[in-house]
């Protein structure tokens, strides 16, 4: 860390979230769990694109490329020689001094997306891929103050403005923000083709996106992009008394004393509080990296603790007192007492505190660590039409459509996976579906598709989480349009639609709060909902993401293990095997599911297979919300839709995709597997020896 300190843009978004975190943000030996999964978001979502769409709204525009501060710094400096003049990249640099204490701060430093000057006004325009909704008229501020989900946007425009103010004394300073307007739609075809990505650096994450040769702001038809005059609430913000962790103060003021914690970043006590639960510099204990997360702990409470492993209160799940707790100086899980968790009115499923006190106490949890409620589950499964269908999506929400008529972040469902479980134990991958050719609108096709893989049986439809149902809904609700956009005729557009929307309304559910407005004859079970009713493992630590109820069904279940310990799930068996109950669409090489690390500690099945991108480790996180592979695959379709993928690299992302989604699905069987394998009376089996030859398929 000999490198000059600077304040820059993302380490004053850092220090906002915590100041501690900035002893770690710039240290190398230090590791960052989340540096991965949100490049591989904004790789995801456009952001990248959505840059270089920014740059061609300003025609005039000249780029500062260099990287090196200082000649970045002079570049900058004389483009603003001239009397009017428009810079993408403009980089400033001001320093700033405490008059009370006289601490020298480190500099702030900061790249504008696009700096416009005009005389005496200098506009700070910051570009997000964000999505903006005019119809919202919280967008900004609720009833109770700055709407959180955009307050990080205004600080980051309030925070250059700040700078811009420091570098132009005497001049007028206005404020924007670049958003895409989800109220509009593309009026040509391929708009985010027309900016590919040419080179991804995942080590340095870095995104090479030049605009297609020749283009022009005229060639991207109706414009998508909202310029937003924020100087009001930008003032507002530079005004106001913001509290951070162990700090307060406006943003002059907070960025101030960040400016002096970088340059001491040990000065200041690690503030330990509930957002520590989030905290991407968190890696275990062994990792070759430090972790940032437990040296700020080891400063506050019990080292020794630490060092042992000793279950945490910001580990409980959904602890929504987690903060009380703290300013009680309850640090360990083991501190809250069942007074501490009032329980919720007895019933004959688990609740969420319930949920948390079997985290915390371990109080009723069997020899192996778990609790199922054996009842609930023969009662449910009793009610189910055999065979059980398991599907599984993956969509895609760009800040750019792929398609005319579409709009920013607007539904592409582009991949499902369909498993067939029988009464009798086989388990089939009966289909799958993906289309992922480039000027292709999926979402006509994906419903059609998915019609006709679930009408080969009548029997339940299932999901892992409401998405599925929520996708359906999606797709029914903008069903005319994208007909119309298909170009069949209107007589047929009309058939189509009533087709589907009896399909989709016979799956879905629809409500309003806590209202069911509508529920279909063959609506599609929750299994997420289903095992927070009446599962619970101590690996999966309160939470009910597939990711998480896997490993630990793996780690419980000697039904899972007597199915997959042996590579024999995949579309060629062993020997004179052909792969009998376990085939599958796109493992050609078998596969053993259930293994075990040198640790003795269950493998999760995700993280055997091949990364749908080579060149990007996806890390595992703690919270279930984080983007995980999921990322990756609306990542790589998007990558799919451009037309300069090589065929070697659309042929590798497919099979990914193909992959992981049949993962997806195969999940959820082996879940239901070993809850069905607990029911069985000793000595009995739904499932045949996968040696047995095939029996004739029911469908």
């Amino acid at each position: 860390m000999n490198k000059p300190a600077y304040l820059t843009k993302s380490l004053f978004k850092t220090g906002f979230e915590c100041p501690a975190k900035l002893r770690y943000a710039k240290d190398r030996a230090y590791g960052n769990n989340q540096d991965d999964n949100t490049f591989l978001q904004v790789l995801a979502e456009g952001g990248f694109q959505v840059g270089e769409l920014a740059k061609l709204m300003f025609p005039q525009g000249v780029e500062v490329s260099e990287l090196a501060h200082g000649v970045a710094v002079a570049k900058t400096k004389e483009l603003l020689a001239q009397e009017e003049v428009t810079i993408f990249e403009a980089a400033l640099c001001e320093s700033s001094v405490s008059q009370e204490s006289g601490t020298t701060a480190a500099p702030f430093f900061v790249r504008v997306d696009v700096l416009r000057k005009r005389g005496d006004t200098v506009d700070i325009i910051e570009v997000k891929s964000k999505s903006y909704d005019p119809e919202d008229e919280r967008f900004f501020k609720t009833t109770r103050g700055f709407n959180s989900k955009t307050l990080p946007y205004l600080l980051d425009v309030a925070f250059q403005s700040h700078v811009a103010t420091l570098a132009f004394p005497g001049r007028k300073i206005r404020s924007f923000l670049l958003l895409p307007d989800k109220s509009k739609a593309a009026t040509i075809d391929g708009l985010n083709q027309l900016f590919p990505i040419t080179k991804v650096d995942a080590a340095s994450r870095r995104v090479t996106c030049v605009p297609v040769a020749g283009v022009t702001l005229a060639d991207l038809g109706e414009p998508l992009m909202a310029l937003l005059d924020v100087t009001d609430l930008a003032t507002e913000l530079l005004q106001q008394v913001l509290e951070i962790p162990g700090a307060a103060g406006t943003v002059p003021q907070l960025a101030q004393q960040l400016g002096e914690i970088l340059m001491n970043p040990r000065a200041m006590a690690a503030p330990i509080q509930a957002q520590c639960k989030s905290c991407e510099f968190r890696l275990p204990q062994d990792h070759r990296l430090r972790s940032g997360f437990h040296e700020c702990w080891k400063e506050t409470v019990d080292s020794t603790r630490i060092e042992a492993g000793e279950p945490l209160v910001v580990d409980l799940w959904d602890g929504r007192r987690t903060q009380a707790w703290m300013a009680q100086g309850k640090r360990f899980m083991d501190d809250i007492a069942a007074d501490d968790l009032p329980l919720e009115t007895a019933t004959d499923e688990l609740t969420r505190t319930h949920r948390q006190w079997l985290q915390i106490s371990g109080e009723g949890l069997n020899e192996h660590g778990y609790w199922f409620d054996a009842a609930l589950f023969a009662r449910e499964i009793e009610q189910w039409d055999w065979p059980i269908n398991l599907i599984d999506f993956e969509t895609s929400r760009t800040a750019l459509p792929f398609h005319r008529g579409g709009k920013p972040y607007g539904l592409v469902a582009f991949q499902w996976s369909h498993h067939v479980l029988h009464q009798d134990g086989r388990l089939e991958h009966v289909d799958d579906f993906l289309m992922s050719e480039p000027g292709q609108l999926p979402n006509v096709a994906f419903l059609k598709s998915l019609k006709d893989t679930l009408s080969r049986n009548k029997g339940t439809v299932m999901m892992w989480s409401p998405y599925e149902n929520s996708v359906l809904n999606a797709l029914l609700d903008s069903l005319s349009k994208e007909l119309k956009l298909s170009g069949v005729d209107s007589a047929e557009q009309a058939q189509v639609y009533e087709d589907l929307k009896v399909f989709v309304d016979s799956l879905t559910t629809r409500k309003q709060g806590n209202k069911t407005l509508h529920r279909g004859s063959r609506a599609m079970v929750d299994l997420c909902e289903l095992s927070s009713k009446g599962f619970f493992h101590r690996r999966a630590g309160g939470s009910n993401s597939i990711k998480k109820v896997l490993p630990a069904m793996l780690d419980a279940s000697d039904t899972l293990r007597g199915l997959y310990s042996q590579p024999v799930y995949g579309s060629v068996g062993i020997g004179a095997v052909t792969a009998s109950t376990f085939n599958s669409r796109n493992f050609d090489t078998p596969m053993a599911w259930w293994q075990r690390d040198s640790n003795g500690d269950i493998i999760d099945p995700y993280q055997l297979l091949p990364g749908v991108f080579t060149d990007i480790d996806v890390h595992e996180s703690s919270d279930d919300a984080v983007i995980n592979q999921g990322g990756a695959a609306a990542a790589a379709y998007g990558r799919l839709q451009l037309e300069n993928a090589t065929p070697a690299n659309r042929l590798a992302w497919r099979r990914a995709l193909l992959k992981y989604c049949e993962l997806d699905t195969l999940a959820m069987a082996m879940i239901v597997q070993g809850w069905r394998g607990w029911l069985e009376p000793a000595g009995t089996s739904h499932v045949e020896d996968p040696h047995e030859p095939p029996m004739e398929s029911a469908t």
